[in-house]
């Protein structure tokens, strides 16, 4: 089936990546049925939060966030610097953008499968075939 004009699920984190991309399906004709943010104990949500729901809110859009506590917990328990329970977290500069270890310091297990299989399970709910992802590559 073709995707022109479908509507999709969109993770919609509120950082550049995920909000470009949901720019981009919209400028281009197509439909969001609905958007997706995650909490799962990260120290950004409230920002993070803010901005999705910002840009759904302007644009129309049905929003929600749904709790992950548990891969809060599973980042915690692995290291990650990302959640308030983690240490600090690592800085950067263009000049030196980071490294294996700095990209270490703030992963979360399967984070981006997690976020995407939510995703597939409400748009398999909604009928829909497109789920929409803007994940940075690192």
């Amino acid at each position: 089936m073709s995707t022109s004009r479908q509507p999709a699920v969109c993770l919609l984190s509120g950082g550049l990546d995920s909000v470009v991309a949901a720019a981009l399906w919209l400028e281009a004709g197509h439909h969001i049925a609905l958007c997706l943010t995650f909490d799962y104990q990260q120290r950004a949500y409230a920002r993070e939060c803010a901005a999705a729901e910002r840009f759904a809110r302007a644009r129309g859009l049905e929003w929600r966030s749904i709790r992950l506590d548990w891969l809060g917990r599973l980042a915690t328990y692995s290291g990650s610097a990302l959640t308030a329970a983690g240490g600090d977290l690592p800085s950067a500069t263009v000049e030196a953008p980071g490294d294996a270890d700095s990209a270490q310091a703030v992963w979360v297990p399967a984070r981006n499968a997690v976020f995407a299989s939510v995703a597939v399970a409400h748009a398999e709910a909604m009928r829909l075939d497109v789920v929409l992802a803007g994940f940075n590559r690192e």
